[in-house]
């Protein structure tokens, strides 16, 4: 299952054929003017991260609760072929998806 989700803080991790890639956003860009995303990277999943992946991405997908319909600050976007879920900034199916994709990052 190939995605693009954008966190809270309007980083992009897109997720294509086992690899995950992360373009984060720059402080010019950051709606406070100081948030700077880091390293953008691309790496390749292991068979257990890639099957954590996909379950917290079905968790999320399947849960009907958290499209809050607009997206508003620290929401996260996940889009999957042509459907988008938006999610609100405390649910805590947001939190860990975003908890995963942040461990690769490094600062």
């Amino acid at each position: 299952m190939n995605f693009i989700y954008s966190d809270g803080s309007g980083n992009m991790y897109a997720f294509e054929e086992g690899i995950l890639s992360y373009t984060p956003i720059s402080q010019e860009n950051s709606s406070s003017g100081y948030y700077d995303g880091g390293s953008p990277f691309s790496i390749s999943l292991d068979v257990e991260q890639h099957k954590e992946l996909h379950s917290l991405v079905q968790k999320a997908i399947t849960n009907k609760t958290p499209n809050v319909g607009k997206r508003s600050m620290g929401s996260g976007l996940l889009k999957i072929e042509n459907n988008s879920y938006i999610f609100g900034m405390r649910l805590l199916v947001k939190l860990e998806l975003e908890s995963f994709l942040s461990q690769f990052r490094k600062e």
